[in-house]
């Protein structure tokens, strides 16, 4: 019976110096989970380049959430080439991008983790927000001309007078301040309210390549 027991503690402290004795699986669970945590959080945050780093180069996200970015660059682009905006337009659009993705993601609930081998585990999560299938950036952007081609032609006389006299720079700064902020906040009113809201179910396989745990694959579930 000694032996036995000397035998099974000699085991057990082998398996701490190797793998935890048992606990190795929990400690790639949790990992796991902190990693599709941080994701989540940085998508909800539009910190893009930062969620990026938690995904492998061929992840395919079935929720489409990573390509809300380009598209609403895109269209942030298209206006600053036309109204040849500066800062203060910019530091709207980024407010205005916290505030789609913390409606598309709106909140989320890490369920569980199951491990599947070394290195390999799968976690569930719950996930609430807009639905982005519904998302057509051509809305938004007839909507943002509808509204800037209205501004012009309403403040039109000013801001001819505004340029003639002050100049350029100063009758495009007159506009970028007075247009700005009612710009956005009419996008942000349009996902708000036209998108309709979702409930998935996601799991995400995880797995540990060159020591660094990365989001491989998704699939909605439900």
């Amino acid at each position: 019976m000694i032996k036995k027991i000397i035998s099974a503690v000699l085991v057990c402290a082998f398996g701490i110096l190797l793998f935890g004795c048992g606990s190795s699986e929990k400690v790639q669970m949790q990992e796991a989970k902190e990693v599709v945590a941080d994701y989540f959080e940085d998508l909800k945050s539009a910190k893009f380049d930062k969620a990026s780093d938690y995904v492998s180069s061929d992840y395919k996200d079935p929720l489409r959430l990573e390509e809300i970015e380009p598209a609403l660059s895109g269209l942030m682009l298209g206006m600053n080439a036309s109204m040849n905006t500066g800062e203060e337009f910019k530091k709207s659009f980024h407010q205005f991008m916290d505030v789609v993705m913390n409606q598309i993601v709106n909140t989320y609930d890490i369920e569980k983790a199951k491990w599947q081998k070394e290195g390999v585990v799968d976690v569930q999560v719950n996930f609430e927000g807009k639905d982005l299938a519904s998302f057509d950036p051509a809305d938004l952007d007839e909507d943002a001309n509808t509204y800037m081609e209205s501004y012009l032609v309403e403040n039109q006389d000013r801001l001819t007078a505004l340029y003639e006299e002050k100049g350029e720079q100063e009758a495009y700064k007159v506009i970028l301040d007075e247009l700005s902020k009612p710009l956005f906040e009419l996008l942000e009113k349009h996902v708000k309210e036209d998108l309709p809201d979702i409930t998935y179910k996601v799991r995400l396989r995880v797995e540990k390549q060159n020591d660094e745990w990365l989001i491989t694959k998704s699939e909605i579930m439900n």
